[in-house]
């Protein structure tokens, strides 16, 4: 028999590689920035009022005059008192804004010697009925409060007789006067060691301040107590 041979199988080539197929690069490593430390976050801002309209004004109240007056039909600062504070603690029904006063009791200061004060135009008045005190009698006192009791004195305290050398005292009766006790008299003038009710210093008081005195045994108190050149002895 004849005998063939078998033909060479054919050579496998391997396929190229597809060019359009490319590796993805690793992607690069995201590194988290820390939060700024001095940035802070702002508080949301709150809502603005409900905007309303006044009466039958079609007005928006607002800023100096916040409330609606009806019963007026009108913007107001205050409808009462409490709404009002500081220097201006009182309610203008008229106006309807906050004064000083809206009577004379808002600023009566309870003394009688600067006046009675007024209240004009909702602002308080200082008084144009003050006390006036001249002459020796210049200081004007409170006699309480009550209308017609200030008076005008000489002094209230040894400081509003300092000016006064030979009375340099004040008593309780806001008079200067040159002594209030013996000790005072005592210490100025060894002839006249008494003090007397005028608030002067005397000689003597009454008879007993002259038994030292044999020539004069007796007080002359309306010659204050003499002018002997005597003294009892210390």
């Amino acid at each position: 028999p004849t005998t063939t041979e078998t033909p060479p199988r054919p050579t496998t080539t391997e396929s190229p590689p597809d060019p359009t197929t490319t590796e993805t690069p690793p992607r690069p490593t995201t590194t988290e920035t820390p939060p700024d430390p001095i940035t802070t976050e702002t508080p949301p801002r709150p809502p603005p009022p409900p905007v309303t309209t006044c009466g039958g004004t079609g007005i928006a109240c607002g800023g100096s005059t916040p409330l609606c007056d009806l019963v007026n039909d009108r913007c107001v600062a205050c409808l009462d008192s409490s709404a009002c504070s500081g220097a201006a603690p009182h309610c203008d029904d008229s106006t309807g804004n906050c004064v000083e006063c809206t009577d004379l009791g808002h600023c009566d200061d309870a003394l009688e010697c600067n006046g009675a004060e007024q209240c004009v135009a909702g602002t308080c008045r200082e008084g144009t009925d003050a006390v006036t005190c001249t002459g020796d009698a210049s200081i004007c006192i409170e006699g309480g409060g009550t209308i017609g009791t200030a008076m005008c004195v000489e002094c209230q305290g040894d400081i509003d007789c300092a000016n006064d050398k030979d009375r340099p005292l004040c008593t309780m009766d806001n008079v200067c006067v040159e002594c209030i006790d013996d000790t005072t008299c005592e210490d100025k003038n060894k002839d006249l060691p008494l003090c007397g009710t005028g608030g002067t210093c005397v000689e003597c008081k009454d008879d007993k301040d002259c038994d030292f005195d044999k020539d004069r045994p007796l007080c002359d108190a309306s010659a204050g107590g003499g002018g002997g050149s005597g003294a009892p002895p210390h």
